[in-house]
């Protein structure tokens, strides 16, 4: 999943939730950062991708010539 799946991923469950507050209470992180996260202010790290049942990973490779 690429950055843009993990932040929709993100949106959904907030809204699921109630609202990006009411997420970030459930999941103990701060509202703030989830707002970041979502207006692509930060990448979200390992407290958001374990709250969303994801595993991050980094990926590297060659760029195209």
């Amino acid at each position: 999943m690429d950055l843009d799946g993990v932040v929709l991923r993100l949106r959904k469950s907030c809204n699921a939730a109630g609202g990006q507050k009411a997420w970030a209470a459930k999941h103990e992180i701060s509202a703030a950062y989830v707002n970041d996260v979502l207006n692509s202010r930060r990448l979200p790290g390992e407290k958001i991708t374990r709250a969303l049942g994801l595993e991050g990973a980094l990926l590297w490779r060659t760029p195209a010539h």
